[in-house]
């Protein structure tokens, strides 16, 4: 968001912050260029403050992705998930999902119970 005074106003934390800077001075809110006419934005903006042109979606970061895995593991309360159930809920590919589930193991946030085949019993 613009005010009046020319400076952008970080919806994170709402400090005012040069439009050419490419994070907030304070919280480190990401800032995005227009494709069209250069201007700087906030992340996350859908449209571009100066031209009004759509902004492109940035793919979505490693700890983006990671956060949504978590919420979505959370709000299974601890029942078994599905891999591929998992992925097409969060619109994740596959991959990228096995990935975050192995930075959060590997970090210590979950633990992962593999299922045991009749064999093992």
């Amino acid at each position: 968001m613009l005010n009046s005074t020319g400076l952008l106003i970080c919806p994170q934390c709402g400090t005012k912050t040069a439009p050419d800077q490419m994070v907030c001075g304070k919280c480190g809110k990401p800032l995005s260029s227009c494709t069209v006419c250069g201007t700087k934005n906030l992340a996350g903006q859908k449209f571009c403050h100066n031209c009004g042109k759509r902004l492109p979606v940035p793919e979505p970061s490693e700890t983006t992705i990671d956060e949504r895995v978590l919420r979505y593991l959370a709000a299974s309360k601890g029942g078994e998930i599905s891999i591929t159930r998992a992925s097409q809920d969060l619109n994740i590919d596959r991959e990228r999902l096995v990935e975050s589930l192995t930075r959060l193991r590997n970090g210590g946030k979950i633990e992962i119970d593999r299922p045991t085949s009749k064999a093992d019993n």
